[in-house]
């Protein structure tokens, strides 16, 4: 199984992460570098792959990726809903992360759906 780690620490921007993304899952060159995008992608994974992706809260509260992060992380978490290939695991460090993903549109809903199990909150220190 193909891991791969995206940890918010190590980017500065959202075109980082989106062409961080494109080279580690293989989009093809027509990827649009958006959400809308990378779910269309996320479809198309056919291995099973693990995705770990890290909330570290070291962006500050008006930064772009910060505000993005989460939206990444649902992204991800919808796609591991539709596709059996994927596996999402979401490691958030500190509450202020956990704040910024809850706040998301949508997580809510996500979070409490049937087919979704939160099973713990891990920080990086523990690991």
């Amino acid at each position: 199984m193909r891991e791969i780690i995206i940890d918010e620490a190590n980017f500065s921007s959202t075109a980082e992460v989106h062409s961080f993304l494109a080279a580690e899952l293989a989009f093809p060159d027509y990827y649009g570098s958006n959400l809308d995008a990378l779910n269309d992608c996320l479809q198309d994974i056919d291995n099973p792959c693990k995705i770990s992706l890290y909330m570290d809260g070291l962006s500050g509260e008006d930064d772009e990726l910060a505000a993005w992060f989460p939206k990444l992380v649902r992204s991800f978490l919808r796609a591991s809903r539709e596709n059996d290939a994927l596996e999402v695991l979401v490691f958030v460090n500190n509450f202020s992360s956990l704040d910024r993903l809850l706040a998301c549109k949508g997580m809510s809903d996500l979070l409490e759906s049937e087919d979704f199990s939160f099973q713990s909150l891990v920080t990086k220190s523990a690991l």
